[in-house]
């Protein structure tokens, strides 16, 4: 059984118990669609969400309450929309006890209320959460701070193998990469990579963030259109809603705040059946490998982006 994804409906200019809500799942390390667009759209919830198994819920943090209920309940002209969706694959068949873990998970997590670390662990196990593999640099590993880590670089590698796409860039002043796994990259393009940063919080802080995706657009892989980060944003957000064509959603961006080489490590042991390894156990060779860099310098990304001078300083 797939597990279940979660949206979480807010007005254009969010409430108070709306934030809860998402910084909560995402504190606990989930990932939720924030939609700010459907939440009161009648007919978008009945041709998305009715078809899927579901669960709407209202949050009443004041009075301790939780109100379950499904898009079938809901009125046409809709005044209040729900705070929080619970849904599934359309072709997967969720038993009530899985509800029942479910709403019990969300009593506690949402509003504190006391519950058995049994119906915690099999609600919680229920709800998808994304891989997430982070790596810390080790103390006698660290050194002085050298020129490189100055600027933005832009890295990628093809497994033509296994049909996936790495794509690495490092980010200036900080001290791990990101690295976005595309696969089935023979059809789905490079075009998700653009929008899965986003998926990592310290991603899109610095103004310079969404200007040097830019570059790599026009500049690095060349890209048909006009770039336009809000329009990727939201098309990849709706491909991951259920489609009542049958369609299956697409999952959330993979992403490690790792290297290239320790991906492909780690991608290989999973293949093999093997433990994912540290960092620090990547074999040698694949630290020598011959990848295609591409560091970006301050001359190339001012005649890009004239009034922009995205290395400058740190990001604010």
């Amino acid at each position: 059984m797939t597990k279940a994804k979660q949206i979480v409906f807010v007005n254009k200019t969010t409430t108070p118990s709306q934030n809860k809500i998402v910084s909560t799942l995402v504190d606990l390390g989930y990932v939720p669609l924030v939609d700010a667009v459907h939440g009161l759209h009648h007919g978008w919830i009945m041709s998305h969400i009715r078809p899927c198994p579901h669960r709407l819920y209202t949050i009443d943090f004041v009075g301790k309450k939780l109100i379950e209920y499904e898009a079938m309940d809901l009125p046409v002209e809709m005044t209040v929309m729900p705070d929080l969706c619970i849904y599934f694959n359309t072709d997967e068949e969720i038993a009530s006890l899985d509800w029942y873990h479910i709403r019990y998970w969300l009593r506690h997590i949402l509003l504190g209320e006391e519950v058995s670390k049994e119906v915690l662990e099999k609600g919680a196990s229920l709800i998808l959460q994304p891989e997430k593999q982070t790596c810390a640099l080790q103390t006698e590993e660290a050194v002085e701070e050298d020129e490189d880590k100055k600027y933005y670089s832009f890295t990628s590698q093809l497994l033509e193998e296994d049909d996936i796409m790495l794509y690495q860039v490092c980010k200036p002043y900080t001290d791990l990469p990101y690295t976005s796994v595309i696969r089935n990259f023979s059809t789905k393009g490079p075009i998700r990579f653009f929008s899965s940063l986003f998926v990592c919080p310290s991603w899109g802080v610095s103004r310079f963030d969404v200007p040097f995706l830019e570059y790599i657009w026009n500049q690095q892989l060349k890209m048909d259109g006009v770039f336009n980060m809000d329009t990727l944003l939201r098309e990849a957000t709706e491909a991951c809603y259920p489609r009542e064509d049958g369609v299956i959603p697409e999952t959330e961006p993979e992403v490690y705040r790792r290297s290239i080489a320790d991906v492909i490590n780690t991608l290989n042991s999973r293949k093999m059946g093997y433990p994912c390894r540290e960092p620090h156990d990547v074999p040698a060779h694949l630290y020598d490998q011959e990848h295609r860099h591409s560091y970006t310098s301050r001359e190339e990304l001012e005649q890009a982006h004239q009034d922009v001078d995205m290395f400058a300083n740190k990001e604010d």
